[in-house]
């Protein structure tokens, strides 16, 4: 029997088990819960409100909302959940990491993004080093975005020529005295926007080069308001992005294109067209999908594959990294009116035709 503990008592924890719009389980306690294998245990957050909401929700848990170093020793759990506030992951993962040097820690679930830049999201990576983590980049583990990426290299399709992505949400963060005007840091494009880059990422490798622009409604913002913008990948692969926050609702699309098919997926309205043989222009046709799968439940299951058989980790600490990478290169870009930037000072392919205002 697993025991689980969960840091951060959010919505991604548990709170979003009573969304009527999802499908249950839909957070970690929920996952852990339904789970016949793990028992969970307790959770931390440094608000007690939170605490007394998971205890209530959760019959036989602990919870603490003071000195989590504490009550990890006195539960002793072996999977933790690191659900924490962005900024507070490199804290969260530093007492995780010395609880595990005395402890039994079997795995690690680590809500994304890994750390708030590359810098912190490396440091993260070395303190965890050693434990088995799963980054949770969730389109990873749905049936049917595990399926196009089965389809990359389907005969039939062509080559894969680009990747257009899209996601829409009402983040932002609010400018502290003193901070420069027109920075960007920290918005829609690293709070959510991540799952769109490590799924880009996941289907064409990491890109090699970057550019983006962004827009800030109100002056009063340190976030990007929207943001556009380029990624120009190996093998000729084009990727492009809009990512906007301060909206009223959430959406998430992409787009893959070969030579002869494209395939939209519009929060599950998916569309396929493929051309035929006698015709110069595609023409609509059914995918046959696989069955569906809760992604909380195949993320865990994952987890247990790691630990249980060695399975290869298809959602890694590197993973998250590189997402993280790609996002800091769009903000500079974006604080350099849009100036291409070089991953790692790697090179945009030398038959793409970019305009670098540097």
């Amino acid at each position: 029997m697993y025991k689980a503990f969960v840091i951060g008592l959010g919505r991604i924890a548990f709170t979003m088990e009573q969304d009527s719009f999802r499908t249950f389980p839909c957070t970690h306690a929920g996952a852990y819960f339904d789970h016949q294998e793990v028992d969970l245990i307790g959770g931390y957050d440094i608000d007690q409100n939170q605490c007394d909401l998971f205890e209530e929700s959760y019959t036989g848990v602990k919870t603490a909302s003071k000195n989590l170093k504490n009550i990890l020793q006195e539960l002793k759990p072996n999977i933790i959940s690191i659900c924490a506030s962005s900024s507070a992951h490199l804290e969260s993962c530093q007492i995780v990491a010395e609880y595990a040097k005395s402890n039994q820690v079997f795995g690690v679930l680590l809500e994304k993004p890994v750390g708030m830049d590359t810098k912190e999201a490396i440091e993260i990576q070395e303190l965890l080093k050693g434990l088995n983590v799963v980054v949770c980049h969730d389109r990873r583990f749905y049936s049917s975005f595990s399926f196009y990426k089965s389809l990359i290299n389907k005969r039939g399709l062509g080559k894969l020529k680009s990747i257009h992505g899209e996601i829409h949400c009402g983040s932002f963060v609010k400018k502290s005295k003193g901070q420069k005007e027109k920075s960007y840091f920290g918005g829609p494009l690293l709070h959510d926007g991540t799952h769109l880059f490590d799924l880009m990422v996941w289907y064409a490798g990491r890109p090699l080069s970057v550019n983006g622009v962004a827009s800030q409604e109100k002056k009063n913002l340190l976030t990007e308001d929207t943001c556009l913008g380029n990624m120009f990948f190996e093998n000729n692969v084009l990727g492009s992005f809009l990512v906007g926050g301060r909206r009223r609702y959430f959406h998430f699309e992409i787009q893959i294109q070969w030579e002869r098919a494209k395939l939209i997926d519009s929060h599950g309205n998916i569309s396929f067209f493929q051309k035929p043989s006698n015709s110069p222009f595609l023409k609509p046709k059914q995918l046959e999908l696989p069955t569906a799968i809760n992604p909380f439940k195949s993320r865990l299951k994952h987890l247990l594959d790691i630990i249980e058989s060695k399975a290869p980790n298809q959602s890694t600490i590197q993973d998250g990294l590189d997402a993280v990478k790609v996002i800091d290169c769009i903000y500079n870009s974006c604080q350099n009116k849009g100036t291409l930037v070089h991953l790692d000072n790697g090179n945009t392919p030398s038959n793409l035709m970019v305009l670098d205002r540097s």
